[in-house]
């Protein structure tokens, strides 16, 4: 599982939001590049950064293990996943993919931010432990300072998003953040290694794409309504 602490849609409608919207995300998305925020580096964080990487696309993965990051920054990768090694590598030597440890450096300009931490089962009653979600979802809405989309790619419950959403629209600076989930359900270390999930990451890819520009236009589209 990833490590965080230690390992729907809610806009704000107002007359600059378009102008927000278009200027974080327009040109990119016309374009063939994104800039994507991946919290939690382990097996499904690490694997969905390098294959956003892969297509091109400006990718930062966050992790609060400072020595799981130093590890990543040396090219030392602390799971197995088939192609993995060779994806890291080539991306991060074409600067296309780099490590951070504070939330902060990494959001930034980005137009996507995935939450990938981990969600143990709680040891009283099994239940998915969603404290490292609702608190990655609350500092990337207390940190962010342009719209962006967030995205939940951590394996949650059913209901996960209307409470991801609440916490946005609490701690969210008056800022438009849209609420995605995308959970994560291909085995670790199977189901083809890197080659088969970077052809679903691709996929992944052009929906999303499709979500900001329906967002730009919503928002355009409120704006000229004013």
């Amino acid at each position: 599982e990833e490590s965080w602490c230690d390992d729907a849609c809610h806009h704000n409608r107002n007359p600059s939001a378009g102008r927000n919207a278009k200027r974080a995300v327009g040109a990119d998305i016309g374009g063939n590049t994104m800039r994507v925020t991946v919290i939690g580096s382990g097996y499904v964080g690490l694997v969905t950064g390098a294959c956003i990487a892969e297509f091109g696309h400006q990718v930062i993965c966050v992790d609060k293990d400072a020595a799981k990051i130093a590890r990543l920054k040396s090219g030392q990768i602390p799971i197995f996943e088939p192609g993995l090694s060779e994806l890291v590598a080539r991306n991060t030597r074409d600067g296309r993919l780099s490590f951070a440890t504070k939330l902060r450096d990494a959001l930034p300009g980005c137009d996507l931010a995935f939450i990938a931490v981990g969600t143990p089962p709680r040891p009283e009653d099994g239940v998915a432990d969603m404290r490292f979600v609702l608190t990655a979802a609350a500092e990337v809405a207390e940190t962010v300072t342009h719209p962006l989309v967030l995205v939940t790619k951590s394996t949650v419950p059913v209901g996960t998003s209307e409470r991801i959403e609440r916490v946005v629209q609490k701690t969210a600076r008056g800022v438009p953040v849209d609420v995605v989930s995308n959970p994560e359900f291909l085995r670790e270390g199977e189901d083809g290694g890197c080659s088969r999930k970077t052809k679903t990451t691709s996929f992944l890819m052009t929906l999303l794409k499709e979500e900001l520009w329906q967002r730009c236009l919503t928002s355009l589209s409120q704006e000229e309504a004013y």
